[in-house]
């Protein structure tokens, strides 16, 4: 029949506090270094991406423009309407 392990402790390593803090100013990076490596895998990855060609960009140019004529279009329509309704029940005239 096995036993539990009760301590928490046991495998996981801990180490005493004195090698901790001998090795704090050995752990600092340079701020330097990460923005290099940051500018690198950000440029890697922009290579990795797939830019749209000049006619598939003027289409979905029309698309956005088109579709933000028709949704102006619905709310001025709505809130004319609406604005006319409220008018009607309250009685309220500018």
């Amino acid at each position: 029949i096995g036993r539990v392990v009760v301590s928490k402790t046991i495998g996981w390593g801990f180490e005493s506090l004195l090698p901790c803090q001998a090795s704090h100013l050995s752990s600092m990076k340079n701020p330097f270094s990460t923005i290099r490596i940051f500018v690198n895998e950000t440029v890697t990855e922009l290579k990795k991406a797939t830019w749209p060609t000049l006619i598939e960009l003027r289409d979905s140019t029309i698309v956005v423009l088109v579709s933000i004529a028709i949704v102006g279009l619905f709310i001025a329509v709505a809130d004319f309407s609406l604005a006319n309704v409220v008018n009607l029940f309250t009685g309220w005239m500018r």
